[in-house]
């Protein structure tokens, strides 16, 4: 089993405590990640959009001081600007201007530098500054920062031209502006798409792990029909196999040829002989098909999915999905699953019990009732972590809601 084997009510109850904790600290807005197959993290026009001002200058002769006041300047830098990203009224007229913080790499030679700053009462005060060491990244940037005002397909072609950059920050940040650009408007770009040049980075060695899954579904919105052969040699062999992306491979086989696809993933999903790491791959790869392809019949699709329910170390993650869909078609087997030795499992008897408090069933509501006669306490608690949960849920869908927990 991949989970603690502590069995009964009594270990159930021991680990809610940290659950409700790890969602209290996990309270703050979360960023949505678009791309369901891709690793989010900052990009730099979304950087650039949060400072005050941001600019690309040569910087030279950086001094470190000793500050009189705690968190004061610690040092002084020239500054000579090369391209303003972001304008600011500090900045207006100025070519030279003197930062308040001290940058070792400039203290013995001129390098260039993409510095982001906060502006208070007029003083400019940098809180980042990262290298820029070639002509083609200021170009980049330059043209990165534009993007937000062109159509949303344009700027996905534009980032699609760098993801095999041969400067790592450009190419981790055009993977990073796919991670947030929702599926629709990938695939409406996807007549941008060469599909040779995917195959290509599928095919090369050197791919790392965790575009596999971008790539893969690149493929899917671009690709032929001839390229699922590929796909499907990845997945089918375990030396090629990554150990991330799996899912965005599925997803791809299934935007290539939607039946064929979804048979392949239903089948990855219900044996029980594949690894855990591959069936859950499946299983996001089903949570892709139902959010973003409305042709999909949620209904059959679930339906299919019923025998992972008896998969102990992955059913309660297919149960939460069935919860989250509100399809309660496999409601009598869920329940029964409870009294089950061979799911007597902490997270397994939590999933049974959000699952029966949210269905409709009239065998959910009785099943609810005799619990919370045995252990009222128990079942307010699991209440109380779905709340929690639905809070979090208004919280990513509104960064800006008050939503308290």
């Amino acid at each position: 089993m991949r989970r603690s084997q502590k069995s009964g009510l009594e270990g159930v109850r021991e680990s809610l405590g940290a659950i409700m904790v790890a969602l209290l600290l996990c309270g703050m807005p979360s960023t949505v990640l678009a791309c369901p197959f891709c690793n989010a993290s900052q990009t730099i026009t979304q950087s650039v959009q949060e400072a005050d001002v941001a600019f690309i200058a040569e910087l030279s002769g950086s001094k470190p001081i000793v500050s009189e006041q705690p968190g004061g300047p610690d040092g002084q830098t020239s500054a000579r600007l090369l391209k303003v990203l972001k304008p600011h009224p500090a900045l207006e007229g100025k070519s030279d201007i003197l930062l308040p913080r001290y940058i070792p790499a400039a203290e013995q030679q001129k390098v260039n530098y993409l510095v982001y700053a906060t502006v208070t009462d007029g003083a400019i005060d940098p809180y980042r500054a990262s290298p820029v060491e070639s002509k083609e990244m200021v170009d980049y940037l330059a043209a990165a920062v534009d993007q937000p005002r062109r159509k949303p397909a344009e700027r996905v072609e534009f980032f699609f031209g760098y993801l095999d950059s041969p400067e790592t920050t450009i190419a981790n940040d055009a993977y990073a502006e796919f991670a947030s650009a929702p599926y629709k408007d990938v695939k409406a770009a996807a007549g941008s798409f060469d599909p040779e040049r995917i195959v290509g980075w599928l095919e090369n060695s050197r791919t790392e792990p965790y575009r596999f899954g971008l790539y893969g579904l690149l493929l899917g919105v671009c690709g032929r029909p001839k390229d699922a052969d590929l796909i499907r040699a990845i997945l089918e062999d375990p030396k090629r196999r990554p150990i991330s992306g799996v899912d965005g491979l599925l997803g791809g086989l299934c935007v290539l040829n939607l039946k064929d696809g979804v048979d392949y993933v239903i089948n990855v999903l219900n044996d029980s002989k594949n690894d855990f790491n591959y069936r859950y791959a499946a299983l996001r790869a089903a949570k892709f098909l139902v959010s973003d392809l409305p042709e999909v019949d949620k209904g059959k699709l679930f339906e299919r999915m019923v025998p992972a329910l008896k998969i102990a170390d992955i059913s309660d993650l297919v149960m939460d999905e069935f919860r989250r869909q509100k399809q309660w078609m496999a409601t009598d087997t869920i329940l029964k699953l409870f009294t089950d030795p061979a799911y007597d499992v902490q997270v397994v008897k939590r999933a049974i019990v959000r699952y029966a408090l949210q269905c409709p069933e009239e065998s959910a509501e009785k099943f609810i009732a005799d619990l919370r006669a045995k252990d009222a306490q128990y079942v307010k608690d699991v209440e109380e972590i779905l709340r929690f949960e639905e809070i979090q849920q208004i919280r990513v869908k509104d960064p800006a809601s008050k939503a308290a927990p």
